[in-house]
């Protein structure tokens, strides 16, 4: 959709798609430290994105059909979303500041 309901709907769509992919990692790779999970975590999603779900639902055409500047570019943009939530969850659950002492 080219208007301003369609793009808010896809907005909503990448929110609640980020949210569910963050629970996910937060059960399953909370544990993991530094940026390598989060590295793989990404190009775990763009892989079954770009090579299973989006060229069976339509949403996309397969690999070989798009251009390099579009597969390299969601390459990194998953692959920053999934350092991001790593790091975000990584911090979260390893927070330092909560084992302190508090002041008197």
């Amino acid at each position: 959709m080219h208007s301003w309901s369609g793009h808010l709907a896809g907005w909503a769509a990448f929110i609640g798609f980020s949210i569910l992919a963050a629970l996910l990692y937060a059960v399953f790779c909370h544990k993991l430290k530094g940026p390598f999970p989060g590295i793989l975590y990404g190009l775990l999603w763009w892989e079954m994105m770009f090579l299973w779900i989006g060229p069976m639902a339509g949403m996309f055409k397969r690999i070989p059909l798009l251009e390099i500047d579009t597969a390299l570019s969601e390459l990194c943009v998953f692959t920053l979303w999934g350092v991001f939530i790593g790091y975000t969850l990584t911090v979260e659950f390893t927070d330092e500041r909560i084992r302190e002492p508090k002041p008197i």
